[in-house]
């Protein structure tokens, strides 16, 4: 009983493309939005709060480390976050839809047989006589 319920719950469904569509194209939007969001709240901060924590540094130089951490950051979702992103992408994929999917399971036992061929062959030729 337990186990119909997790599947269930757990159970993806096959929608079509225009909400992943919709999702990827807001996403992009996105980052572009937040960095404006981002340097409205650091210059906000820097003029309440921030001068007097951080006093020696100006707020070009709060700016410039700013700046810093967000390449750092894109940095890290190039080597890290989108690899992650495009092997889950290719996994569901995989599983939901993929039209390749077919010929490259053809493929595969098209190589299989290939290799019991050679193997067979191979035990001809180097047969000793």
């Amino acid at each position: 009983m337990i186990l119909k319920i997790f599947k269930f719950i757990f159970r993806q469904y096959n929608t079509g493309p225009l909400i992943g569509r919709g999702l990827m194209i807001y996403g992009a939007a996105m980052a572009f939005y937040g960095i404006f969001g981002q340097a409205i709240g650091l210059s906000t901060w820097y003029t309440v709060k921030g001068h007097e924590i951080v006093g020696a540094l100006t707020f070009w130089g709060l700016l410039a480390l700013a700046i810093l951490l967000g390449l750092f950051l894109c940095l890290f979702s190039w080597k890290i976050v989108i690899p992650s992103q495009a092997e889950s992408g290719s996994e569901q994929g995989w599983k939901h839809r993929n039209p390749g999917r077919p010929y490259i399971e053809r493929i595969e036992k098209i190589d299989k047989r290939t290799e019991n061929i050679e193997k067979l062959l191979a035990g001809l030729i180097n047969k000793p006589k």
